[in-house]
């Protein structure tokens, strides 16, 4: 990877942290104005205004933990764009139990593009992994 690439990935990994973090406002920021994306969870494309519920989806009870791990298959510059893909495998670990509840696995598509001197997601989608 390049350094530009490496970038990316490094903002693809922070991404995961403030979401597991619950961190809206660095979450947001990570995202276009104008952003489409379609994630799994929506019949729909998605705008900024309905990303955030997001945030909920790693928040599932006061006794269960978001886990996961990012699996990079590619990250490509094109000029002021660079598109990622990867997969991530998460779970839900019960913090009294110490057992995972649920499992399971997406993959996951992000565009980004140059806007000043930060990177920014304009476009993304996730799906189940095979």
């Amino acid at each position: 990877m390049n350094p530009i690439e490496r970038r990316i990935w490094e903002l693809e990994q922070y991404y995961w942290e403030v979401l597991n973090n619950q961190d809206l406002v660095s979450y947001l920021n990570l995202w276009h104005e104008d952003l489409v994306v379609w994630p799994s969870w929506s019949s729909e494309i998605v705008r900024k205004d309905e990303i955030q519920s997001a945030l909920n989806f790693v928040k599932q009870g006061r006794y269960l933990e978001f886990e996961y791990s990012l699996e990079l298959h590619s990250v490509k510059e094109y000029k002021n764009v660079v598109i990622s893909i990867y997969v991530i495998s998460y779970g839900f670990k019960n913090k009294v139990t110490d057992e995972i509840e649920s499992a399971k696995s997406s993959r996951i598509t992000h565009t980004w593009q140059k806007e000043g001197d930060s990177w920014v997601i304009i476009g993304g989608m996730n799906t189940v992994p095979y």
